[in-house]
């Protein structure tokens, strides 16, 4: 039978949907049940069959790890739904000190009480760094959009500098608008640091003492940007 005119089937990234359904999954448990993922484990002294296996093999890591490295900053749907596994697994305040250590190495400031190893740190396309630096490049990317030309002199101005002898300024080049691609990811960075921040005074005040991210400038700078509410609701508990 020949197929040839039927709808060609959506691509499928199963991948962005398991970090997804992950990110959901650890937003829904009571918090800091996702220790293990962060190379620590469950505070208590009994652990389960399969708590105490992955103690001895260290795969959550190990996987956390290679979803991070093989995440190409290009790619803003993978992005997302990194962002968004990472802001689930930052549920609960030791959770939330391990999540901000791990974005945290090699470009920021390491909170005390981490227990991360320091070979366990995130690639280029997941860091504190990155974050802000989008953020602050989309906001500026806004205001320059905003900007108005010179208006030229017209025909009441003197006879040398007269229209004529004085061409129109050339228009200012627009910035590209930010998509609806952008917008899901600033709600992914919007939401992880959301939870990082209220989960732990040690990691708030880091992040806003921290004069490499201008935390709070750059979430000021927000305001103006035509986002949905939703995504400016993960910013609101990160006023800091």
């Amino acid at each position: 039978m020949d197929t040839t005119d039927g709808p060609t089937p959506a691509p499928r990234n199963d991948i962005a949907m398991l970090y997804s359904f992950i990110g959901l999954l650890y937003s829904a448990l009571p918090p800091e049940r996702a220790l293990q993922f962060w190379g620590s484990n469950p505070v208590g002294d009994s652990l389960t069959y399969l708590e105490y296996l992955e103690s001895t093999m260290g795969r959550l890591p190990a996987f956390l790890q290679w979803a991070v490295w093989s995440t190409q900053v290009t790619d803003i749907s993978m992005s997302t739904a990194l962002y968004s596994m990472l802001a689930g697994l930052a549920n609960g305040q030791q959770c939330s000190e391990l999540a901000y250590n791990f974005m945290a190495r090699g470009g920021g400031e390491v909170i005390p009480g981490g227990s991360l190893p320091s070979s366990c740190a995130a690639g280029p396309s997941v860091s504190w760094s990155v974050v802000f630096g989008l953020l602050d490049q989309w906001a500026a990317s806004n205001q320059h959009g905003t900007r108005t030309a010179p208006r030229s002199q017209g025909f009441g101005g003197s006879l040398g500098m007269s229209a004529f002898n004085n061409p129109p300024p050339q228009p200012q080049p627009q910035n590209p608008p930010i998509g609806p691609k952008e917008v899901l990811l600033a709600q992914a960075f919007l939401k992880l640091l959301s939870n990082v921040v209220s989960n732990s005074v040690t990691v708030r005040i880091a992040v806003a003492g921290h004069a490499h991210f201008r935390a709070i400038p750059t979430l000021v700078s927000l305001i103006p940007l035509g986002i949905p509410l939703k995504a400016r609701r993960y910013a609101r508990p990160c006023g800091l």
